[in-house]
C-alpha cells in the first residue's frame, strides 16, 4: 500500500479522533525555538539501587471529562532526564514543508497509535480506549512521531514540543528520555546520505540541545547520541541509514563543536548507560 493510500485512509480517522479535543491547546509556539524544562535531574533507571518511585497515575481527564492515558506521566512523575538525541529518517520522500505536519500525523496514527490501541494487548491504558495521543494543536489531536524534521535544504520544523514524549524509538525508556530528530527522506541505501545542508541543520540542533541538557543538570558524560536502530527493542532497522553508523554520527557531533567518545558495554532494559554509542566528553577535554 503506497504512502498516498495510507494517508488517505488515515486522515479520516485522525480527523475523527481530533474532534474529541477542545481548543484547550498548549500556549507554546514552536517557532520560539527549543524549550528548557528546568527539570530536577535524578537517575531513575531500575538498573540502579534507588528508592522505588511513586506509583504512576497514567490517566488524565480530558476537556470533555473522559479519562484518557497520559503518555507523559512516567517522565513527569519519575523526573526522567532528557539526555538523549535519537536520529531517524522518515523513509518517505513525498513530504514537503507544506504537507509534512498533516501527513506525518496521519502516518503516526495509522502506523503507531491505531495498531497499538487495536492490538490484543490487555494493557488497560490502550485496551478498550479510544486512540489518544494527548498532543493537541489548534484544538485538534495530532499523532506526530518526532520532535523535529529536517528537509534536504536545511529547513527545520518542530512538530512535538520538547516535553512531549514521542512514539518513535520502539523503546519506551528511550522515548521518555530522548529528543527525536528525523531527516526527511529514505537513506537505507549505503550510497545515500542527507545533504550537507540537512546535516548542518542537525548539528545546530544537537549543539542547542547539548547546552540545554547541561543547563538542566545533565552531566555532559551522560548525553548520548543514537541512531534509531540502536534503541529499537525489536531489532535493527535501516534508520537513519548506514551513513550514520559509518562515520555520520561522529561528523554531526564534531560539527556541533564536540568530541565523540565511544562507550563500552551493551544495552540493558531501563539503563541510561547503554554502550556502543557516543557521548560528549567532559568540558575540560574540549
Amino acid at each position: 500500500m503506497g504512502i498516498s493510500r495510507v494517508i488517505g485512509i488515515a486522515l479520516a480517522a485522525v480527523i475523527a479522533a481530533s474532534q474529541m479535543v477542545s481548543a484547550d491547546d498548549k500556549d507554546k509556539d514552536p517557532a520560539k525555538g527549543v524549550l528548557n524544562f528546568g527539570l530536577t535531574i535524578q537517575n531513575t533507571s531500575p538498573a540502579h539501587p534507588l528508592p522505588a518511585p511513586p506509583p504512576i497515575n497514567w490517566f488524565v481527564t480530558d476537556p470533555q471529562g473522559f479519562q484518557r492515558p497520559n503518555w507523559e506521566a512516567q517522565k513527569q512523575q519519575w523526573h526522567m532526564p532528557t539526555n538523549k538525541i535519537v536520529f531517524f529518517h522518515t523513509g518517505d520522500t513525498e513530504l514537503t514543508p507544506e504537507n509534512a505536519a498533516e501527513v506525518l500525523s496521519a502516518l503516526g496514527y495509522a502506523r503507531l497509535y491505531a495498531p497499538r490501541f487495536n492490538s490484543d494487548d490487555p494493557d488497560p491504558y490502550v485496551k478498550g480506549q479510544q486512540v489518544w495521543s494527548g498532543h493537541v494543536r489548534n484544538g485538534k489531536q495530532v499523532f506526530y512521531q518526532y520532535h523535529w524534521i529536517i528537509f534536504p535544504d536545511g529547513t527545520k520544523i518542530q512538530l512535538l514540543y520538547d516535553d512531549e514524549v514521542p512514539w518513535a524509538c520502539g523503546n519506551w525508556w528511550a522515548n521518555c528520555e530522548a529528543i527525536a530528530i528525523a531527516f526527511v527522506g529514505d537513506f537505507s541505501d549505503p550510497k545515500t546520505h542527507p545533504t550537507d545542508a540537512a546535516k548542518s541543520a542537525a548539528a545546530g540542533l544537537l549543539n542547542v540541545y547539548a547546552h540545554q541538557f547541561i543547563d538542566s543538570g545533565v552531566d555532559i558524560q551522560d548525553i548520548h547520541i543514537y541512531g534509531h536502530s540502536e534503541v529499537r527493542s525489536k531489532g535493527a532497522i535501516p534508520s537513519p541509514g548506514p551513513w550514520f553508523y559509518s562515520g555520520g554520527r561522529d561528523e554531526l557531533i564534531q560539527s556541533a563543536g564536540y568530541i565523540s567518545v565511544e562507550l563500552e558495554g551493551g544495552p540493558s532494559e531501563g539503563s541510561t548507560d547503554w554502550g556502543g554509542i557516543r557521548s560528549f566528553p567532559s568540558l575540560d577535554d574540549l
